[in-house]
């Protein structure tokens, strides 16, 4: 221990004195600040490791591999069962069937002031849980028996990690159908809305942790719906126009890339027409990726509850909805749809009345655990 000079030991020259006076003042031994320098590179070394670990399982997984040929072989990380519950505890449904669905539960038809009330309520909910928000917004003409002038469309976009370069996306449409007059269109798609919200508060915590260069985007299709009669100008109207401009853009964006929007997308999983009791889905052979779809089925199996939605009966061919337009441009699907289509699929009696939340729960169940499983999410 360093140690102050005696009073016998200070100089009675005061020039002396004064030089002297650095002597007096204790000083930390060599020893000590070695430790504190390496206490503090321990600490950085430590923070270095554990926002570096969660990369390590896509860096192996990905190694040698571009980055927009990663999704070609890219798996979802098998959850445990210890996993998989602490992820359905942050499901809450109260939040949903209260807070949530409630929004997007009224009449919803494109260009209309609520259907404007809808999507700012999306941007608004999304922007405070910390995403970034694109609205894209374009005008139509929809058929001349409907209207003369055309419609303003608005898709909205919700991304957690805007600078990542590859993105899972979860897909909804949130117009309703213009005809029977007064529908709610509650299967459609009311509750899968009210599902991509909910998952968005449920892992919101864990995709902030989360430094990958994968990401979890959002997308609220406006104008799924035909306004008079399904054709391909009548119907599909934001998905349409989206895939077209993400198709001229380059990406990453502010690089000189040749490759564009598109090609960030890992999967496009669309969910469409959920909500009632025992649904049906099946694996669509010229549409969904087979492996991503049997892991929604091993997610199923692992609930151990007896009951089975997911089908392994393949069907040929694909069902019209947001998703063609992507599908169209080599995109990766995963088309959630009931199949057969629900009871009470484009009538009036689908307000509400014919939801199942048990339904519901379950799929959330199932859609979050993917979805987790597929960001390999700590």
């Amino acid at each position: 221990m360093a140690r102050h000079r005696g009073k016998t030991q200070v100089s009675k020259n005061s020039s002396t004195e004064f030089q002297n006076m650095g002597s007096m003042i204790p000083r930390r031994p060599k020893h000590r600040i070695f430790f504190a320098v390496f206490g503090i590179l321990l600490c950085i070394a430590i923070v270095l490791y554990f926002s570096l670990s969660q990369k390590e399982t896509e860096t192996q997984a990905t190694e040698g591999v571009l980055w927009h040929e990663a999704k070609h072989t890219w798996n979802a990380q098998t959850l445990s069962r210890k996993k998989m519950k602490s992820l359905f505890n942050l499901i809450n449904m109260d939040r949903l069937t209260n807070d949530i669905l409630p929004n997007f539960m009224i009449i919803r038809k494109p260009g209309t002031e609520n259907i404007t009330k809808v999507k700012n309520y999306i941007s608004r909910t999304m922007k405070e849980l910390g995403w970034s928000v694109e609205e894209h917004s374009f005008e139509d003409m929809p058929p001349a028996s409907y209207s003369k002038y055309p419609i303003t469309f608005t898709n909205v976009i919700a991304t957690k990690n805007p600078v990542a370069r590859r993105r899972l996306v979860l897909a909804c449409h949130y117009d309703s159908k213009v005809t029977p007059e007064g529908f709610l269109g509650a299967t459609d798609s009311a509750v899968p809305c009210a599902m991509l919200v909910e998952i968005a508060n449920s892992l919101n915590q864990m995709l902030s942790s989360s430094h990958s260069d994968l990401t979890l985007q959002l997308i609220f299709f406006d104008g799924e719906e035909a306004i008079v009669d399904w054709t391909a100008k009548d119907s599909l109207y934001g998905a349409r126009e989206l895939a077209k401009k993400w198709e001229s853009e380059s990406w990453p964006t502010g690089v000189n890339s040749d490759k564009n929007t598109l090609h960030s997308i890992d999967l496009l999983v669309l969910l469409d027409l959920l909500g009632e009791k025992n649904p049906s889905f099946i694996l669509k052979s010229g549409t969904d990726v087979p492996r991503h779809y049997k892991e929604i089925s091993r997610i199923e199996k692992a609930l151990n509850d007896n009951i089975q939605y997911f089908q392994v009966t393949p069907l040929r061919g694909n069902i019209q909805d947001d998703h063609i337009p992507f599908l169209h441009r080599r995109v990766p699907i995963l088309h959630m749809i009931t199949y057969p289509f629900p009871q009470n699929w484009h009538l009036i009696t689908d307000n509400g009345e014919n939801i199942d939340f048990y339904t519901v729960h379950r799929l959330m169940k199932i859609f979050t655990a993917f979805t987790a499983g597929y960001l390999h999410l700590s």
